[in-house]
C-alpha cells in the first residue's frame, strides 16, 4: 500500500471519530466517577520528584491549586533550589542519558511502537481518572477535558504510527 494512500486511511479514521457527549448521562456518570477516585487517591496529596530513578523529597513544598477555585489544592511538590537542582542534574544528568542511549540501542524500533500502544492502552482504561485531573489542574470544563484527554490517548498512536512511517512498515491500521 502507498505511503499517501495510507496517510489518507489514517486522516479519515480520525475525522470520523466522535467524543464523549458530556450531556449524556452514561457520560456525565463516569466523570462522576473520575473526579471521585481522583479526589480520594490523588487530590492534595503530597507527590516527590523522581529523577533518574531516585525518589526526591525536601521539606519545603508549593502548591498547585484548581484554578477556578484556589482553595482546593491540586497537589504539592518539593521546592528545589536552583543550586541544589543544577548539582543534582550535574550528578544525574550523565546517567540519564546514557540510559536513554542505551534504551534506544537495546529496544527495536517495533518494541518501542509495542510500548506506545501499550501507553495509549492505559491512558485509555484511566481515561476519566485522567480527565478528572485535568479538569482540575488546567480549570477547563468537561468538554475541553475530554477533548485533551483523548489527545493523550492519540498522541502515542500517533508517534507509533510516525515510528513506523521513518521505518517503511506500517503495522498500525
Amino acid at each position: 500500500m502507498e505511503l499517501e494512500s495510507v496517510r489518507q486511511q489514517i486522516a479519515k479514521s480520525f475525522s470520523e471519530k466522535t467524543y464523549p457527549n458530556p450531556a449524556d448521562p452514561e457520560v456525565k456518570k463516569m466523570v462522576a466517577l473520575g473526579r471521585t477516585e481522583f479526589e480520594s487517591k490523588y487530590l492534595g496529596r503530597t507527590f516527590p520528584w523522581v529523577l533518574n530513578g531516585e525518589t526526591i523529597y525536601a521539606p519545603d513544598t508549593y502548591e498547585t491549586c484548581d484554578p477556578n477555585t484556589p482553595a482546593i489544592v491540586v497537589g504539592r511538590f518539593p521546592k528545589i533550589s536552583p543550586a541544589a537542582l543544577e548539582k543534582l542534574l550535574a550528578t544525574e544528568a550523565p546517567a540519564m542519558y546514557a540510559s536513554g542511549r542505551r534504551f534506544f540501542l537495546e529496544t527495536t524500533w517495533r518494541k518501542r511502537v509495542e510500548l506506545l500502544q501499550m501507553i495509549s492502552r492505559v491512558t485509555q482504561e484511566r481515561f476519566w481518572l485522567l480527565h478528572a485531573a485535568i479538569m482540575y489542574e488546567t480549570g477547563q470544563s468537561p468538554p475541553e477535558a475530554i477533548g485533551e484527554t483523548d489527545e493523550e490517548v492519540d498522541f502515542p498512536i500517533a508517534n507509533a504510527m510516525y515510528l513506523e512511517e521513518l521505518n517503511q512498515d506500517l503495522l498500525i491500521p
